[in-house]
Formats: C-alpha cells, structure tokens, sequence
C-alpha cells in the first residue's frame, strides 16, 4: 500500500496534568504533567490526541507524493489514516478513506488560504442547543456578580484615547435637521425583534422586497479587453457592497409563515429573480428544523423565514487565489446583507434578527459540499408582536464557561 502526508494537518503540544497511581502512596506529591501532542486536521474537522510514535510517523512523509510501505503496516497507521492526517492508497480499504483524498482536492482546487481553511472548518458548530427560550430576560444581577468576579469590572463602554493636544478637539456639525429625516428614521428604529406573531403570515409582497433587497441583481457590467478571447467576466452591482464586485454570497431560505408559500426549503435564482422550491415541509417540521438550525433558541421558530447565507468559495478566491484576506471578505459580504435585511424590514415594520447556527447541519438540510459552498450566517424576518413585550429587543441569557 501507498500513503503520504495531507497538506492541510497543523500540530501543537500541551502540559496536562497526568494521573499516576502510586503518587497516592507518597506524602509530599508534586503535581505531574504530560506533554500531549494534539493533531489539527482540517479535513475532518476537530483535532485528536496522537502519540510521539505517530507523530514521527506522520513526520516521516512527505505531501507530494506516496511512498511504498508493507501492508502489515496497516494496523500502525489506521489511526492517522481514520482522521485524514496521513493518505492511504492501493489498499483493499482504501475507499473508507478516499474521502480525505477528495475534500483536500477541493480545498487546492477552489484557492483556500491554509489559515482560512484552519479557521472556517474547525469552527462550525454541529448539533448544538442553548434552549433559549423567548421568555428570556436581560442580564440579571447575579449574571452581571458573577461575570464580575470571574473577569473583573466591565471594560468601559465608551472608548477615549490618550496622548492628544485638547485643542486638536472638534465638535460635529449639527445635525438636527439631518435627524427629521426618513432615512434617518428608519436607522434610528432599527432593532433585532424576538417576538412575532405566530397567526399572520407575512405578505408575499413584503418578503419578496427583503428578498430583493438583500440578493437582487440591480445591474451587471461584462469587463473585456478583447471580445475575441471569449472571455466572460461579469461583475454585478447589488445593493450591499462585495469585494472585487464578486457577489459569490447565496440566499437559502427556511420558510415558515409567507403568504403563496408552503413551509420548506427555497434557493433564491438572483438572474431570474425567482425562488426554486427545494423542499416542502410540512409547518410542524419547519419549526423544528428552525429551531435545530438555530442551536435551540426558540423565537426563531415563530419568524415569518429564516434566510441562510452561504458563500460559493472558488467565486471569490478565483481571483482572490489563496489570499489570506479573501475570506474575511467573504464574512463581511454576509454581514452587509444581513444590514441590509434588518434596514428593509425596519422600513417595512418588520421585525429581524441575526443568530447563532449550526453550521454543519445547515450544510447537510441543503445537501451542499461544504468544501465548495458552505454556510456562514443568518437572518430572519416576521411579523413583531407589539404587544407581547413593550421592548422586543430581548437579550440571550448568558452561559458561563470557565
């Protein structure tokens, strides 16, 4: 059998402290520690404790090219082979493991920066569930008593410079009448809105206008030096800016509550500005998908839809090839759109919020390749119920972890 190295695998060592045994027959015990050696692969997505042997077997390889071993070698690197750090080929188990071959082909296919890789795939969150519910309140006293003592006073709200000459001050220009504006207005109502009515669905008319604000197409230009080199590079203006005019942000939609539209999963076709119907739900399901997708948090389930943001990696990082900034790009792309969202709505007198996703299963309820178009946020509209809280911004408890 053939095996080499991943190209995408990091290492890093820690002191733990170690259990020993017979320490307990001895007075006078020191505290004993263990260097760990913690394997980061990429390809599968969380890191694993190997031992020093398997390090230097890892190390032993290169990741251009497979190098011959005996089969009876199997059993000594099955480990590395089961977590995507070393490859395996020509071997009769080599399908329980070409998998790693293909993800780390499409990672050097579609130009990821290493790092950016490192960051994206070993930060998503897979079946997670904070049990928030839409009775939560804002932080307490003993929240706030405990979060002191664990951290110390609350860094300052308002941030000040030092070392400056207190002349070079200035005042901003009044602004009074700039503030009696109604672009000024919808900016001052803009809220995140946790509580909806759950008996009125929301007007076709006004999702369509989210919709269109936060992905439509408002206009495209086809930049050619030469038409006869065949060359088709179109850049597109929407409402929210995207870095190099790229656009490679998608709208996948879980709709709940919409007027014309069963519940189900929905992807928005920004060249014809339409919806394609990937999945009907029944609503009992759709609620309990929103709430799975959202890590438990409750309000989201009586939203009017959820918008999932993914973006198409190799659309930007065809230009921006194994940039170490083209993937932050990618992150305020989405934010701009989930602004975007919450100043519609706001206009519409609509509610909106952002919240915390499970990535991972995102991806897999819309059967995408992570490694080629992966989700990175979300947003979420409905109908605010006014009269449920007389402050609809309610604010998450918060969970401590030492």
């Amino acid at each position: 059998m053939k095996v080499k190295r991943s190209k995408y695998v990091f290492f890093y060592h820690q002191f733990q402290p170690k259990l020993d045994l017979e320490i307990f027959f001895y007075e006078n015990v020191e505290k004993c520690f263990e260097n760990q050696i913690l394997a980061i692969s990429i390809l599968f997505g969380q890191e694993v404790i190997i031992t020093s042997h398997e390090y230097e077997l890892v190390m032993s390889y290169n990741d251009s090219e497979f190098v011959e071993i005996s089969n009876d070698k199997f059993e000594e690197h099955e480990i590395l082979f089961k977590y995507g750090i070393l490859f395996l080929n020509d071997h009769p188990n080599e399908f329980l493991f070409s998998e790693f071959i293909e993800k780390q082909n499409k990672l050097i296919e579609n130009k990821w920066h290493i790092y950016s890789a490192l960051y994206h795939f070993m930060t998503k969150w897979e079946g997670m569930n904070v049990s928030l519910t839409k009775e939560s309140a804002l932080l307490s006293n003993s929240t706030l008593s405990q979060l002191t003592a664990l951290y110390g006073p609350q860094p300052t709200a308002f941030h000040k410079i030092s070392n400056f000459n207190e002349s070079k001050k200035f005042k901003l220009d009044d602004i009074s009448a700039y503030k009696e504006s109604s672009f000024y207005d919808v900016l001052r109502k803009r809220l995140t809105t946790r509580v909806f009515k759950t008996n009125v669905k929301m007007s076709y008319e006004d999702f369509s206008k989210i919709v269109y604000s936060a992905f439509g197409v408002i206009g495209t230009l086809s930049i050619t030096e030469n038409e006869e080199d065949n060359l088709n590079f179109i850049a597109l203006k929407k409402t929210s800016p995207s870095g190099g005019s790229l656009h490679p942000s998608e709208g996948y939609f879980l709709v709940l509550r919409v007027e014309g539209l069963d519940p189900g999963y929905y992807h928005y076709d920004s060249e014809n500005n339409q919806l394609v119907l990937m999945r009907s739900l029944e609503l009992i399901n759709a609620i309990e998908m929103a709430n799975k997708l959202t890590v438990g948090q409750e309000y989201t389930c009586d939203s009017s839809f959820l918008c999932f943001i993914t973006t198409r990696y190799f659309r930007n990082y065809w230009k921006y090839s194994k940039h170490s900034g083209a993937y932050l790009v990618t992150i305020r792309d989405a934010a701009h759109i989930c602004q975007t969202a919450y100043l519609t709505s706001t206009y519409l007198n609509l509610g909106c919020f952002t919240a915390a996703i499970n990535q991972a299963d995102v991806e897999k309820e819309l059967n995408l390749d992570p490694f080629e178009e992966g989700v990175c946020m979300m947003f979420g509209c409905g109908i605010p119920d006014l009269n449920e809280k007389k402050d609809n911004a309610l604010q998450p408890k918060l969970i401590l972890r030492t």
